[in-house]
C-alpha cells in the first residue's frame, strides 16, 4: 500500500490504508512533514508522526500515542526548555527516532535530564527526563500538523500550576503539584 504526500503516492507503509492517509496545511505542501493514520479501529496507538527541525536537516518520528499530554509550570521545564511554561507530549523512549540526525544532547548539569537539540539551527527536538521518556515541545508537533495541535497532541492537564509565573484560564484540570495530587481552585483563590 502506498503512503499519499502531496496527492502523490511516495512509499509503502504496512498496515496503512491509503483512505486514511493525508498530509496536512502547509506541512504537506512544503513534503517534509507527514501525518499518517492507521487503517484500524485502534488507530491513535499505530499513529505516526514526523516532524523537521527548523532547518529540515534533522527529522523526528514518533510512533504510536504520547504516554503524558501536559502544560509543566515547574521551576526545572521553565528553567531548562526558558519558557515560562512547556506545553508537550511524553513519550516511551522506542517511540521516538532520530533521522538524517545532526544533533547535540545537552545533558542538565545537575539533575537527571537532557535535551537533544538540531545541531545545525538549535531547535529542540525533545527532552529526556529522569524516567528515560522523551518530553516533546507541542510547538514542534503544531508545526508538523500545519499549524495547530490535534485532539490526540493537545494537552489535558497543567503540571505544577502551584510553581506558575503565569496564570492560564482554560478549562484544564490544574494539579498544583503533580498529577496526582491536589487542584486549583480559582474559587477559593
Amino acid at each position: 500500500m502506498a503512503v499519499l504526500v502531496d496527492g502523490e503516492r511516495k512509499h509503502s507503509q504496512p498496515g496503512l490504508n491509503p483512505q486514511y492517509c493525508r498530509v496536512q496545511g502547509s506541512a504537506a505542501r512544503a513534503g517534509r512533514h507527514y501525518r499518517y493514520h492507521a487503517a484500524s479501529t485502534n488507530a491513535e496507538t499505530r499513529m505516526m508522526l514526523r516532524a523537521n527541525c527548523l532547518c529540515g536537516s534533522t527529522i523526528l518520528t514518533l510512533k504510536g500515542a504520547p504516554v503524558a499530554r501536559a502544560i509543566c509550570h515547574c521551576s526545572t521545564c521553565r528553567d531548562f526548555y526558558a519558557s515560562a511554561m512547556l506545553s508537550a507530549t511524553a513519550w516511551n523512549a522506542e517511540a521516538v527516532e532520530v533521522e538524517q540526525a545532526t544533533t547535540t544532547v545537552f545533558q542538565h548539569p545537575h539533575k537527571q535530564l537532557s535535551k537533544t537539540f538540531c545541531s545545525g539551527c538549535g531547535d529542540v527536538l525533545f527532552g529526556t527526563n529522569r524516567l528515560g521518556m522523551r518530553v516533546v515541545p507541542n510547538a514542534l508537533v503544531a508545526r508538523a500538523l500545519g499549524g495547530a495541535l490535534t485532539e490526540p497532541f493537545a494537552p489535558t492537564m497543567h503540571l505544577f500550576y502551584r510553581d506558575r509565573i503565569v496564570d492560564v484560564i482554560d478549562a484544564l484540570p490544574k494539579f498544583l503539584d503533580g498529577w496526582d495530587g491536589p487542584t486549583y481552585d480559582a474559587a477559593s483563590a
